[in-house]
């Protein structure tokens, strides 16, 4: 038998915090919930490529972002121990794919007005890439 919380006065029915003969449906309603912040996250990266496109955000804040989402999760028992952090590849993609031919053109053009360091930040964000 699980806990229940309830309160007499109010009226509606019992709230199941455990219930233990239904740990298969916590588990898809689990599953459920992490599709779902997976969607959301992706959807925030959608939004912040549009800002991008819109000229609302800057390429040289792009360029900073960018390279954060492709750095591992360090452990603090051990500081050469690094994991790739599957979500912020998945976010890194989904921003690439909406601002990449953008922030290529905009780092091209920045190159040829003599200001390489937006194409040499990209350089590098597409050699960690890889």
């Amino acid at each position: 038998m699980g806990f229940i919380s309830a309160h007499a006065s109010w009226d509606c029915p019992p709230v199941v915090l455990w219930d233990s003969e239904s740990r298969l449906a916590d588990i898809d309603e689990i599953s459920y919930h992490a599709t779902l912040v997976k969607k959301s996250y992706l959807g925030h990266m959608l939004f912040i490529g549009e800002l991008y496109k819109g000229d609302l955000i800057s390429i040289k804040i792009m360029l900073h972002v960018l390279p954060q989402l492709l750095e591992g999760e360090s452990s603090s028992e051990s500081s050469t121990n690094t994991d790739i952090d599957e979500e912020k590849v998945e976010c890194f993609t989904q921003l690439m794919a909406t601002i990449g031919q953008n922030l290529e053109h905009q780092s091209a053009e920045l190159r040829s007005i003599g200001k390489a360091d937006s194409s040499e930040k990209l350089a590098a964000c597409w050699t960690s890439a890889e």
